[in-house]
């Protein structure tokens, strides 16, 4: 009995949040270098020109891309760097069988969504 305790206890470690406390719903670009920081910036212009289709999600945007203009290991890449800088985010990534569509989904906690639509009114004014 004290061994199957000590389990579901284990268990209720991992499936518990490290933290309690989230990030602030803004990014920190101070915690990538200078390189890194135009990398970043001429992935994401990069993929957010690559855009077929866009849809609201549960709680972001789904991002279908076009293959030809962008690649997974460009938009893994940005992801790595993503994550570094924007914590708040949940980021997928889905690659189809056989060559077929990529897609990024960008989401979060409430507030997030809102975020992205701002960030996506910044892209879509500055083209």
């Amino acid at each position: 009995m004290k061994n199957l305790l000590t389990f579901a206890l284990c268990i209720l470690s991992y499936a518990l949040p490290a933290s309690t406390t989230d990030s602030p719903i803004a990014c920190n670009l101070g915690v990538l270098s200078a390189e890194q920081r135009k990398q970043h910036d001429a992935l994401g212009r990069k993929i957010f020109s690559s855009v077929l289709a866009q849809r609201r999600t549960l709680n972001g945007y789904a991002f279908k891309l076009d293959r030809s203009r962008i690649s997974s290991s460009e938009i893994g890449e940005w992801i790595a760097m993503e994550e570094r800088c924007c914590p708040f985010f949940d980021i997928g990534f889905e690659i189809e069988r056989e060559g077929r569509a990529l897609t990024l989904t960008l989401g979060g906690r409430a507030g997030v969504r809102e975020f992205i639509e701002s960030e996506l009114r910044e892209i879509h004014g500055n083209r």
